[in-house]
């Protein structure tokens, strides 16, 4: 049922088109047919040339009707003129089914790319942070193709199907017992192709597989080439590469065995099939030339037969992609991201966390924040301290709408975070992280990602402000430099400064900053530190940061352990209640005086 759904969807906005399909491939059929069956008055033309004798049923009356209106001494002449004119006439509409059935082929794999593209961005990303990235990029690279060129197949099917029909008809209307005597045989036949597609379709879900775990391995060697350089691992994913690319090999091998042994086996058959029908009209005592057309219609009906389970069996093969592509669209959609409704522009007064509980799904219950309840005024700076694992990252993934809370709620000026439009929500955010994810482009690109509008004067203040424009200058191709992917032409600190001045070229109501220095020295910290005491009071600025020292202009400190909030208040209060923040500082202040030298 959802491979049905799957086709509907595709073909549900050009149902004319499929009308148009079956239309042309009826009239394709039909004037083969009748070029085929004015043989019949030629032969018997080129044997006694007087008027041509009804054979005594319509489609011979038919053709026959059609040689008569042609002058007795230009009829041979004439009717092979006209028998190509026929053939010319069903060529042009063969041509045109096959253009129409490839652009909607290349229209169906756009649609589809872009459908699963679309559902992506906009699902939960809770959701889709689990899901097998492999996955989707061999749905969308690979997978998505193969279900446009089964919609070609079925369109291929269809006609086929009706010339089939159209030549079947015409079978019966020459000879009857000559026909059973044929649908028989083909029945014989179909029957035993039927067997091959059942082994090609086993072999189309281990050829998904495979795909799938080649994409995977793929995306290993392109995510973690640095380790596998330092670590030495070279050989070893190399031959990882090779089993899963060997194995790719092998099932499509198989697959194509098949198909080659699928059309010699079908030749062999047909004609085996025709020396008993030849046999059989002769004991008929059937007329020379009713034989011959029948033969020949026969012998074109043959190719017809032919493709139609050759696409069958084609069509078996993608039915894991099929499958593949249908389920990932339907969990794509049944995971879309929930969005509120009410409008929002900048904050007003506060947010409010309030006996907020979160467990990742991959964390067997454990909770990343247990209860946590504090406060973040607008305006003022708020840093969120703790050690490694006590919720400060997730605080932000809450922040950022990119989880919802398990148990307890969020508010923004008095209304559940959830209520708030999620697109106008983001748009008021800004986030520069430790991780400093750059696309891969251009500087510029990289600093006006989060405002593509941006002119290159605000591109180039932006990076003045976090102290990078210096750099960029001394470029060969300055703001057009490409950072290559993820950054990884660029150091950690470039990385860094850039994905700060994407996030104030922004103009962020709320500015949030996720170790967001950890990788500048002093200095430059120093210089950050600057721009954002000069954005103080102008916007809501949260803060993560292990070295404390980046937090002491914090207006309010939100100190977090093991999920829960242990401390809250100014910095200078905190250090001197010599609580949790006061204990972390001093031994950060110790590390720093035991690794200072003498």
């Amino acid at each position: 049922m959802e491979n049905i759904k799957l086709f509907a969807r595709i073909i549900r906005p050009h149902p004319s088109l499929v009308i148009l399909l079956i239309f042309l491939g009826l009239i394709a059929a039909g004037l083969e047919g009748i070029g085929i069956g004015l043989l019949i008055p030629l032969f018997d033309t080129m044997t006694d040339g007087v008027e041509v004798p009804s054979q005594g049923n319509i489609y011979m009356q038919f053709v026959e009707k059609i040689a008569n209106t042609i002058p007795t001494e230009n009829r041979q002449f004439g009717l092979c003129i006209l028998i190509l004119l026929f053939i010319v006439f069903k060529l042009t509409i063969v041509y045109a089914i096959s253009m129409l059935s490839t652009w909607f082929n290349g229209l169906t794999g756009k649609r589809l790319r872009d459908e699963l593209c679309d559902r992506f961005l906009h699902a939960d990303y809770g959701l889709i942070s689990s899901l097998d990235r492999a996955k989707l990029m061999n749905a969308i690279a690979v997978e998505s193709w193969r279900i446009s060129r089964s919609i070609e197949l079925i369109f291929s099917i269809c006609t086929k199907f009706c010339v089939i029909l159209v030549f079947i008809c015409l079978l019966f209307i020459i000879s009857w017992p000559l026909s059973i005597v044929t649908i028989s045989g083909v029945l014989i036949i179909l029957t035993s192709n039927r067997i091959i597609t059942n082994r090609v379709g086993l072999l189309s879900d281990k050829s998904v597989l495979a795909n799938r775990n080649l994409a995977q391995n793929m995306m290993q060697l392109l995510d973690a080439m640095r380790i596998i350089r330092i670590f030495g691992q070279e050989s070893k994913e190399e031959e990882d590469f090779k089993r899963n690319s060997e194995q790719v090999r092998t099932v499509f091998l198989r697959m194509y065995k098949i198909f080659n042994f699928q059309h010699p086996f079908n030749e062999l058959q047909y004609f085996v099939l025709i020396f008993v029908i030849i046999l059989f009209g002769g004991s008929l005592d059937a007329q020379f030339a009713s034989t011959l057309v029948f033969l020949i219609l026969l012998y074109r009906l043959q190719p017809h037969v032919r493709g139609l389970d050759r696409d069958r069996v084609e069509l078996a093969s993608v039915k894991g992609a099929i499958e593949e592509v249908a389920g990932l669209i339907r969990f794509l959609a049944e995971s879309a991201e929930p969005s509120g409704h009410a409008s929002f522009s900048k904050l007003s007064e506060r947010i409010v966390f309030k006996n907020v509980f979160f467990a990742y799904p991959s964390s067997d219950g454990k909770q990343a924040l247990n209860g946590a309840s504090f406060m973040i005024p607008k305006a003022k700076v708020t840093a969120l301290v703790g050690e490694s694992g006590s919720g400060k990252s997730t605080t932000i993934n809450l922040l950022c709408r990119l989880f919802r809370p398990t148990a307890g709620s969020i508010f923004v000026d008095r209304e559940p975070i959830e209520n708030i439009c999620v697109d106008d929500w983001r748009k008021s955010l800004a986030f520069a992280g430790q991780d400093a994810e750059l696309i891969d482009g251009s500087i510029a690109e990289n600093i006006a990602y989060g405002r593509p509008t941006a002119s290159l004067e605000e591109i180039i203040r932006a990076a003045r402000e976090v102290g990078i424009d210096a750099l960029i200058e001394d470029l060969p191709q300055r703001y057009e430099t490409l950072v290559g992917p993820r950054g990884v032409r660029l150091s950690g600190g470039q990385r860094q400064r850039i994905s700060l001045a994407r996030a104030l070229l922004r103009h962020p109501d709320t500015l949030i900053l996720d170790e967001a220095t950890n990788a500048l020295d002093s200095i430059s910290e120093l210089e950050i530190q600057k721009t954002l005491q000069r954005l103080a009071g102008q916007l809501t600025i949260i803060i993560i940061a292990h070295r404390l020292s980046t937090i002491q202009n914090a207006d309010n400190v939100v100190v977090l352990k093991d999920g829960r909030v242990v401390e809250e208040g100014s910095p200078d209060n905190l250090l001197a209640s010599s609580g949790h923040f006061a204990k972390l500082f001093q031994s950060q202040a110790a590390e720093l005086d035991t690794a200072t030298p003498t």
